[in-house]
């Protein structure tokens, strides 16, 4: 009688952690892109460049100050494993784009 219980309790807990993860992360929710972009480490060569990526965006249309798109950034601090969390987290997200600067 306990294990018919407890099956029942992780099959109840199952589901539930699945209808949760079918859920569209809150930025896709609103309907409009999201663009993550990540760093490697921190340069000035390449902060430049990622204000240029989004100059672009924003003479194409798209700026996070009139709400078209939303933007995750993130950077690593030239740590690998950090590297390898931030493009996890990202793909988690399903985020439209990635967008990085190698050099």
């Amino acid at each position: 009688m306990k294990l018919k219980t407890s099956l029942s309790v992780f099959i109840s807990a199952l589901v539930v952690f699945l209808i949760a993860s079918c859920n569209e992360p809150k930025s896709k929710q609103k309907g409009k892109p999201v663009i993550a972009f990540l760093d490697a480490f921190v340069d000035e060569t390449i902060a430049q460049a990622k204000e240029g990526f989004y100059k672009a965006l924003a003479n194409n249309g798209f700026s996070e100050s009139d709400t078209s798109i939303t933007i995750l950034y993130r950077n690593a601090q030239g740590d690998i494993p950090t590297l390898t969390q931030a493009c996890d987290y990202f793909i988690s997200e399903k985020v439209d784009l990635i967008a990085t600067n190698a050099t």
